[in-house]
């Protein structure tokens, strides 16, 4: 769901940040290499590689509930804590690493207001986009949108939603706006 793609994604910009790896370097045994490589032991790399694994579980299998999210969250402060004094870089860091902090945490305090909603949009956008109601699904997606959530499958569950309406240039732009957050995303940029 939509928050474990933020979260993912926050995971994945700090150890980018952090460890100065490029997107396109970004695999769990890159990940795990250069964190071991800078000074962090092997028990936070394995809980920051198995947090990264249980947020991609979550994305795909989104009915973990909000204690879930809470457990996740927490579990996302604590490592990226625990990393940032592991590894040996001086204040930068520890400001890359605050900033981050500051992040999860303001996705805490919306996660508390907004998450069941969106999941319940999520769901309905999905439900709509399956049974031939395409209109729908763009509103139900839409107003995630504007709830400020950003994920490159939001963005290509619109375009596809807008092409099903015959908008193409909605459809584009949305199919632009999923790329722009991941390049490498092969079913927008086929679309």
């Amino acid at each position: 769901t939509a928050f474990y793609e933020e979260l993912h994604k926050a995971l994945i910009g700090f150890v980018s940040d952090k460890l100065n790896m490029d997107m396109s370097e970004i695999s769990k045994d890159n990940i795990a290499s250069a964190l071991t490589d800078g000074g962090v032991g092997e028990e936070q790399t394995k809980a920051f590689t198995d947090l990264l694994d249980a947020c991609e579980f979550a994305r795909y299998s989104p009915d973990g509930g909000n204690e879930a999210m809470r457990s996740h969250y927490d579990a996302a402060l604590n490592v990226i804590s625990s990393i940032d004094s592991g590894l040996r870089n001086g204040g930068k860091s520890l400001r890359k690493a605050a900033t981050i902090v500051t992040l999860l945490l303001s996705l805490g305090f919306s996660m508390n207001i907004q998450a069941k909603d969106l999941d319940s949009l999520w769901t309905a956008g999905v439900q709509a986009y399956s049974d031939g109601k395409f209109a729908d699904a763009s509103e139900a997606w839409t107003s995630i949108e504007k709830s400020g959530q950003k994920s490159a499958t939001l963005y290509y569950n619109l375009g596809n939603a807008w092409f099903k309406q015959g908008n193409y240039p909605k459809a584009i732009l949305y199919y632009e706006r999923a790329l722009r957050l991941d390049p490498s995303y092969s079913d927008a940029r086929y679309n």
